[in-house]
């Protein structure tokens, strides 16, 4: 009994490591600063059918949104909310609902103000679905030097 208890507990142990391993192929991320602009534009490319939620989306159907977390950092002030690009709304059969989602290339921008050279971190917390179902959300972290 113990043995096929092992057995089983192994089994699901592989499943959800493939099944995050997976997740990790769909998603690209980048982080660059834009001097010119005075932005942090941070871009996740997608494998095709894929897609993440916006900022912004109605909690009550279930989905986790994409936030953003920053660090604190003395040098740099934030300028306003983090604006989202090709946000796309569609019935979501996931959930049930009406969703904003990106998809392709989904590039989101922070305008900043900054005195000194300094490091911005932070992490992003995520989650990848298509159509036929959701991955578990994720976390990734960024540094982002602005000189």
């Amino acid at each position: 009994m113990l043995k096929m208890f092992y057995n089983v507990l192994s089994s699901l142990v592989l499943v959800m490591f493939a099944f995050a391993a997976n997740g990790q192929d769909e998603i690209k991320w980048s982080f660059q600063f834009d001097r010119a602009e005075n932005r942090i534009e941070f871009k996740a490319e997608l494998k095709e059918h894929w897609h993440l939620y916006s900022q912004h989306v109605d909690e009550n159907l279930g989905p986790i949104p994409t936030e953003f977390t920053f660090e604190e950092n003395r040098s740099v002030d934030r300028i306003g909310d983090i604006d989202e690009q090709e946000v796309k709304t569609i019935f979501d059969e996931n959930f049930g609902g009406r969703l904003d989602i990106l998809e392709g290339t989904a590039i989101f921008t922070q305008k900043i103000k900054w005195s000194t050279p300094t490091i911005v971190k932070g992490s992003i917390l995520y989650m990848l679905c298509d159509d036929k179902g959701c991955l578990p959300p994720d976390v990734i972290d960024f540094e982002i030097e602005l000189n």
